[in-house]
């Protein structure tokens, strides 16, 4: 072991240097470096030459958690669980009935309220919060586990603060850092991250603010057996974090279940298509995979109805007929039937859910019927269920026309 330098004028530790002399980080004043303690430090400077590896592990670890993983450690504490998760989960239900949807339809093209069931959509709109819960549980334990684990590495690794109100030459604003092994003064480099001691060859990392490392050094989780050894507690959190992982997995999979498939296991509410009233507002549907598995798809025959309507008010320039159709995205609906005379107007309404407000949507132009017996083409561009609504002429209320109504894809 070399001989502590130190200054010959106070007494303070002299960080060791290549060069033949250095300043004093105390008082400045000239301090001569001997040949072996020079040699020392080229042997140190080539040793870390050579350990890129080890070199580039250190810089890692001797950085802060980020910001990130700071913020889910903010998710684990009772502050979130007691004051901030009671104001967010209702918000998180409100929105899980309203995000999904919305999602769907610009995506998808089609709308949940009317392809999927009444205990369906209630399963997404409970359960979907629930799940962003899990994720969180998931979240937050991986980011107070993996800020433990490397803060304790941290303070395990870091180098004592002998005198941070002092600075040596090429250390602006580190202070002079002790070894951690032997306390023995470093030569730290700017902007370095750790550092090896001349003396007992340990690394050391640096620059690490005094109050974080406090604040680790204060838990008792784990850190007593990180200090005596800091590789072995590494393996050891990060067996804790995979395990704390898969529990908090569990439960929030459980959680999730429980609000779920008591929902799910229920029976939906569908209307009969026999009673379903169209002139009314479209709140019960029938199922809507049901209905499309039982629609005309193949080629219309207007000496074969597939549509019984019966017109109702008002009957001003004719009453209305309306048939129900569950095209998706990227089909058309066609109308024809030698009972619909020329000037039959055809418009294809969609159901709309506004939130308690369910109506089905009007379209300023109605397609008309031209020719006897030609088809009429109605574009679909959003998947759900439509009504076609027929205004013939000449019509009283009560009374019934027969046409066909096919679900196609577009030509």
């Amino acid at each position: 072991m070399l001989e502590r330098l130190a200054c010959g004028a106070c007494g303070s530790p002299v960080p060791l240097s290549v060069a033949s002399a250095v300043a004093c980080p105390a008082c400045q004043a000239k301090v001569e470096i001997p040949e072996k303690h020079r040699d020392a430090r080229r042997a140190t400077e080539e040793i870390v030459s050579k350990e890129k590896t080890a070199r580039a592990w250190l810089e890692r670890a001797g950085r802060p958690p980020s910001a990130f993983l700071s913020w889910l450690t903010f998710l684990d504490g009772g502050l979130f669980w007691g004051v901030v998760l009671p104001v967010l989960l209702p918000i998180g239900v409100c929105l899980g009935t309203v995000i999904p949807p919305r999602i769907a339809l610009a995506v998808a093209h089609v709308r949940l309220d009317d392809v999927l069931a009444d205990t369906h959509l209630a399963a997404l709109g409970i359960g979907l919060p629930f799940v962003v819960l899990a994720l969180g549980l998931l979240l937050a334990g991986f980011g107070r586990k993996r800020t433990l684990t490397v803060s304790g590495l941290q303070a395990a690794l870091a180098a004592r603060s002998i005198n941070p109100t002092q600075s040596a030459p090429g250390l602006v604003g580190k202070g002079i850092w002790g070894c951690r092994t032997c306390a023995a003064p470093l030569a730290v480099a700017a902007d370095a991250v750790s550092a090896r001691c001349d003396y007992c060859s340990a690394d050391n990392l640096v620059s690490l603010p005094e109050a974080q490392l406090a604040a680790v050094r204060s838990r008792r989780d784990r850190l007593g057996e990180v200090i005596r050894s800091a590789e072995k507690d590494w393996h050891t959190l990060r067996s804790d974090l995979r395990a704390s992982l898969f529990w908090r997995l569990g439960f929030g999979g459980g959680l999730v279940a429980l609000m779920t498939v008591p929902i799910l296991g229920s029976k939906p509410s569908y209307a009969s298509p026999s009673t379903l009233d169209l002139a009314k507002p479209p709140n019960e549907m029938p199922s809507f995979w049901q209905h499309r598995a039982q629609a005309k798809q193949d080629a219309c025959d207007p000496s074969r109805w597939t549509v019984s309507a019966v017109g109702h008010e008002p009957c001003d320039e004719g009453c209305q007929f309306d048939a129900l159709v569950s095209p998706l995205a990227g089909e058309q609906i066609e109308v024809v039937g030698n009972a619909l005379p020329i000037g039959t107007t055809i418009a294809l309404q969609p159901r709309l859910v506004r939130f308690a407000d369910v109506v089905w949507g009007d379209r300023a132009v109605a397609h008309t019927v031209e020719a006897v017996g030609r088809p009429v083409a109605l574009p679909v561009e959003v998947g759900g269920w439509y009504r076609v609504r027929l205004g013939i002429p000449d019509t009283e209320a009560g009374s019934i026309v027969r046409f066909c109504v096919r679900q196609a894809p577009k030509r």
